[in-house]
């Protein structure tokens, strides 16, 4: 642990932190195909609040689908990829 520059203030930023599935994204158990992304109904309300108010929003998830062997890596990514750029392009909303 090292603090670089005393002489500067330290900067917070706020951040919105939404689990992935069952929050951002229906639920619907190891979500591995992109037919299956549907949006939550108040998911994009709550990212153009969060984005006006200049609050960051962060994706989480945890992917037991990955350990199980269910799909790997690549799937996971993939679909990452796809839901971002579906939420920010088609939505024009931003995410971290």
């Amino acid at each position: 642990f090292k603090i670089l520059n005393q002489s500067k203030k330290m900067r917070f930023i706020s951040g919105l932190f939404l689990d992935r599935d069952g929050v951002l994204v229906e639920e619907v158990g190891y979500l591995h195909q992109k037919q299956h992304i549907n949006l939550m109904p108040f998911a994009k309300d709550i990212i153009k609040i969060a984005n006006s108010r200049g609050v960051a929003v962060i994706v989480i998830s945890n992917q037991s689908g990955i350990a199980r062997g269910i799909y790997d890596w690549v799937a996971y990514d993939s679909k990452k990829k796809f839901i971002h750029s579906y939420i920010m392009i088609r939505h024009e909303l931003m995410l971290q």
